[in-house]
């Protein structure tokens, strides 16, 4: 989550330069995909807006290959897990989802009963007076 979230702030950044430089970018539908980062390489900025989205650029690679470094990782030692296996099965449980979610709960067994592993997620409405 970390390094996702390093990634996004990075994205940021270069969104930031691009538009106060007022860069007119081609119609791809992802910036970061290969014909998007293939455009920003390729930008000619004035000092010292291309120094900081060279460098922007070279951090989002490496973030890039780091993340996905890190889920084969997270995903190798997940399917050792057969709560895993379970969770996947969930609608809407996307492969790191389910990870998180087992993670999450742990042992079901410190859960009293089922409401109160519902509450702990969150998924029960309350009322304060």
């Amino acid at each position: 989550m970390f390094l996702v979230r390093m990634n996004t702030r990075i994205k940021n950044r270069i969104h930031a330069l691009i538009e106060k430089y007022r860069i007119s970018m081609p119609d791809v539908s992802d910036l970061f995909g290969k014909t998007g980062l293939s455009f920003l390489k390729k930008c000619n900025l004035p000092y010292p807006g291309n120094l900081l989205l060279k460098q922007d650029i070279e951090i989002l690679e490496a973030l890039n290959a780091l993340i996905k470094e890190t889920e084969k990782e997270v995903l190798n030692l997940l399917n050792e897990d057969e709560r895993y296996e379970i969770a996947r099965t969930l609608p809407g449980l996307g492969a790191i989802l389910a990870g998180v979610v087992i993670l999450e709960i742990d042992r079901i067994e410190r859960f009293p009963n089922a409401k109160k592993l519902l509450s702990y997620a969150g998924l029960v409405p309350t009322t304060y007076a």
